[in-house]
C-alpha cells in the first residue's frame, strides 16, 4: 500500500489553514452565502456545516497520519482532498483551474510513480 507523502501533508495543511481565512473573507462580504448551484440553493447553515466538515476532514487526516506514522492510503487522502476542493469550488471559494495549478506541484510525484 502506498502511504501518505509530504506533498499530501502540504495539501492537507494548506486547506486546514486557508479555509478559515477564505470563509471569513467571503462571509464578511456576503459573496458566498447563499450560493446557487444547479438550481439548488444552499442555506447559510448548510454552507457552514459543509465548510466545518471539510475542516474536520483535514484535521482528522493529519491526526491519523501522525498517530499511525503515515499508514494512511494515498487514495483515501486524495479522495478527501478532492471532496474538499469540490465543496470549495461549489461555494465559490476557489476555481477549478486555480486548484489544478495549486495542486499540480504537490502531486507531481504521484503521476511520476504511476507512469
Amino acid at each position: 500500500m502506498k502511504t501518505i507523502y509530504e506533498e499530501h501533508i502540504s495539501a492537507l495543511e494548506f486547506y486546514r489553514d486557508t479555509i478559515p481565512i477564505w470563509w471569513k473573507e467571503k462571509s464578511k462580504f456576503g459573496v458566498v452565502v447563499p450560493h446557487n448551484f444547479s438550481d439548488h440553493k444552499f442555506s447559510d447553515l448548510q454552507v457552514n456545516q459543509q465548510i466545518c466538515h471539510c475542516l474536520w476532514m483535514m484535521e482528522e487526516m493529519l491526526r491519523i497520519d501522525k498517530k499511525e506514522k503515515s499508514n494512511v492510503a494515498i487514495d483515501k487522502v486524495a479522495r478527501w482532498i478532492g471532496f474538499v476542493q469540490g465543496v470549495l469550488i461549489v461555494h465559490g471559494f476557489t476555481e477549478i483551474q486555480d486548484e489544478r495549478e495549486r495542486t499540480r506541484p504537490w502531486f507531481k510525484k504521484d503521476t511520476e510513480i504511476a507512469a
